[in-house]
Formats: structure tokens, C-alpha cells, sequence
């Protein structure tokens, strides 16, 4: 030491600031009406040796939020050795799935297709048809005409649209059937011990415009029943066409 001076020590200050500590929140999905998943992160900039923060996830989504993004957000224990950075990830909504079914039906062949309907399944989070956001109606159709065979003719489905649902449609089936006459006729058959009139009928199916051919299902005849009573039996005859009518009588 010089003897010119006389030294006066003043201590100093290390500062320690804290360190960055970067959390990122995990992307993640969720179909409309189903519950939230569980959210997930990671931490880095984690000093060796130091305290560990204690991270937890969250969403302002709930089971019911729309189709969309939202943001996963993270909360963590305070600890004053990290200033925190969060990278906030997304969660996404994803439409839930409806099902359009075409409703099955029946028409007599020659006449005019009934009107067609159409039933949804698959609503959540209490949705109904006349509820659910942006819902177009979906629509059901068949190819068949009056002059479509007995049959089975296919009712499709033009899948309508919602804001909240993909609609998958699926078909039905539209069933023709054959066009049953009855024409009354008159015949009188001697039943001993009885000489009455017996009132039979004859019936006509009209199967196909194509075919115009007539088939006997059975022949006639008298026979008792258990009563002892007279039961008369006509000829069936099977048409395949109103038009053959006349040929029955």
C-alpha cells in the first residue's frame, strides 16, 4: 500500500435477475358436445438445482363451444427466480356427425310417389332440429314414376348442412306394390239342401306394365265348413294389368 493513500473499501450489489422460462401449451382437439381433453405443456429454461414450477392448463372452451379455435392457456405457481414466457397452443372444435336417414315407404304401382321424409340422429348438447345453428334441411327423393314395377326403388338423401355437424346422408328403401281390383260378380250354384245365390269376387294385381299375360291361382268349387254351412269358392285370377279387366268377365 502507498502511504499517499488511505483506501476505503464500499461493498458492492450483485444483482441476480430471473431467469426465462418458456412454457408451451400443447395443441389439441375435441369433437362439438364432447368434454374436454386433457391439456398438456412443457417448460424450458428450467435451472439445474432450482425450484420447479408447478404448471396447469386451461381453455375458456367448454363441451358446448362452437366449431372453432380456442386458446390453451397455462397458469403457473409463482416463483420469483423465472420471469415466464407462455406459447399459447389451440384447441379445435371439430364438427360432430348427424345422420340423415331417408324414411322408408310404400305406393301402390300407378299412382304418384308419397311425399318423402327425412329423420336426423346423432344431436348433442341438447340441439334439435329446429335449434341447431345454421341447419339446412335435408331433402329425400326417389327416381321411381307411376309407371315403375313392382318393386323396390332406392330414396336417396341430399344431405343438408349445419354449422356445428357434417350430415351423412343414407338411403331408403320405397316400396311398389301391386294394384289389388275387386270386381263382384254373380253365380248361382245348386247346394243341396240349399238353391241360393253365393256372392264371390275375383281379384286383379296389376305386376307390370311389360306383362299382360293372366295366370288361374285356383279353380272354384263348393265345399262345407265346420258349421255344415255351404262356402262358396271362386277362381282367382292374377292380372298384370288394369287393362285385362275385362277379360275376367
Amino acid at each position: 500500500a502507498s502511504g499517499n493513500y488511505t483506501f476505503a473499501l464500499i461493498n458492492g450489489t450483485l444483482r441476480i435477475t430471473p431467469a426465462t422460462l418458456t412454457v408451451t401449451t400443447d395443441a389439441s382437439s375435441k369433437v362439438y358436445g364432447a368434454a374436454l381433453p386433457v391439456f398438456t405443456g412443457s417448460m424450458s429454461g428450467l435451472v439445474a438445482g432450482g425450484t420447479t414450477p408447478t404448471a396447469s392448463y386451461s381453455s375458456t372452451a367448454t363441451s358446448a363451444s362452437n366449431v372453432g379455435d380456442y386458446s390453451i392457456n397455462a397458469n403457473l405457481t409463482a416463483d420469483t427466480n423465472y420471469s415466464v414466457s407462455v406459447v399459447a397452443g389451440q384447441l379445435t372444435v371439430t364438427k360432430a356427425t348427424l345422420t340423415a336417414t331417408a324414411n322408408d315407404a310404400s305406393k301402390v304401382f300407378g299412382t304418384t310417389n308419397p311425399a318423402l321424409s327425412v329423420s336426423l340422429v346423432g344431436f348433442v348438447n341438447g340441439d334439435t332440429a329446429s335449434t341447431t345453428a345454421g341447419l339446412t334441411a335435408s331433402t329425400a327423393n326417389s327416381t321411381a314414376t307411376t309407371s315403375t314395377p313392382v318393386g323396390t326403388s332406392a330414396i336417396t338423401v341430399a344431405a343438408g348442412t349445419a354449422n356445428n355437424y357434417n350430415i351423412t346422408p343414407v338411403a331408403g328403401v320405397l316400396t311398389i306394390t301391386s294394384v289389388p281390383v275387386v270386381i263382384p260378380v254373380q253365380a248361382k250354384v245348386p247346394v243341396a239342401p240349399f238353391n241360393n245365390q253365393y256372392q264371390g269376387i275375383i281379384i286383379l294385381e296389376a305386376t307390370s306394365p311389360q306383362d299382360y299375360s293372366k295366370e288361374a291361382v285356383s279353380g272354384g268349387g263348393v265345399s262345407r265348413d265346420d258349421n255344415n254351412l255351404a262356402l262358396l269358392t271362386l277362381p282367382k285370377i292374377k292380372f298384370n294389368s288394369l287393362d285385362d279387366k275385362e277379360k275376367a268377365l
